[in-house]
């Protein structure tokens, strides 16, 4: 994990998480509620963390703020540089309601959802949401899920385990694609 360290060098605090291992498990947005985290209001106490669940299944959250007039399609680009393969899954399909979405609308967040499978058959879901922060700046999570993808409307278990060094490399793989992003 030494490049993994060496790039987040620029974010101590980020560093300091991922020394630390693994986030509470208790604090993880399960995939059967991974529209709530889009819900206003019904934020998580961590925001930069990772997990590796009993069932195998793997979680990580990042938070960013981002300048001004970026939106989850620019953080979607920038996953993009990192996670080429990245397919869109619309959210409709997948449970969002029409009030949800009206109410992130009318609050001027921004989302985006897609997955990708990466080596070995593992997939990932990964979900980014932003809004409008008090310096007239964005706040931004992005979420994902290790051990699911998208399928016909369902998440479903791709039936691969998600190892712990999979999950924090790809964590930390994403910082300098966001961080283009802020500065």
């Amino acid at each position: 994990m030494k490049n993994a360290l060496m790039t987040t060098s620029r974010h101590p605090l980020k560093t300091q998480l991922l020394l630390k291992g693994q986030m509470d498990v208790n604090e993880v947005v399960t995939i059967n509620h991974w529209l709530d985290a889009l819900v206003p209001g019904k934020y998580r106490p961590i925001v930069y963390g990772y997990a590796i669940l009993e069932d195998g299944t793997g979680f990580s959250t990042d938070f960013l703020t981002l300048a001004n007039g970026i939106t989850s399609e620019m953080i979607n680009a920038a996953d993009q540089k990192v996670s080429p393969g990245l397919k869109d899954i619309n959210l409709k399909d997948y449970g969002m309601s029409e009030e949800l979405e009206a109410q992130l609308k009318e609050l001027d967040c921004t989302y985006y959802a897609g997955y990708e499978e990466l080596e070995d058959g593992l997939s990932r879901i990964v979900l980014h949401f932003t809004w409008p922060n008090y310096h007239f700046s964005r706040d931004a999570f992005t979420l994902a899920w290790y051990g699911y993808k998208a399928e016909n409307g369902k998440i479903v278990r791709d039936g691969k385990n998600a190892s712990e060094e999979v999950v924090k490399q790809l964590l930390v793989d994403n910082m300098p694609a966001y961080v283009e992003l802020v500065e």
